[in-house]
């Protein structure tokens, strides 16, 4: 004789959101010296790839910029050896 099993529910298997909250926020508040350098590296991190990818963009505008209104530039290599021309 087979027997069939009920499927059963799981009514234990989900973590609600407020209890995933408070154990994250217990966390934080206990380990307050990893929080802080954690967070300071992320900001470090994220702050010098805007200020180079900022810096690195301006530079290069000046350059063309500055080149251009002094007539100076006459031919631009870039790469791949396709020349760019300004009359």
């Amino acid at each position: 004789m087979k027997l069939r099993h009920k499927k059963q529910k799981r009514l234990g298997s989900v973590i609600k959101p407020y209890i995933l909250i408070s154990i994250a926020t217990k966390n934080l508040l206990d380990k307050k010296l990893r929080t802080m350098l954690t967070m300071m590296g992320i900001v470090i991190g994220v702050g010098a790839v805007v200020f180079l990818i900022s810096l690195a963009l301006g530079y290069t505008e000046l350059l063309i910029n500055r080149y251009l209104v002094q007539n100076q530039l006459i031919q631009l290599m870039l790469a791949h050896q396709m020349p760019i021309l300004f009359c």
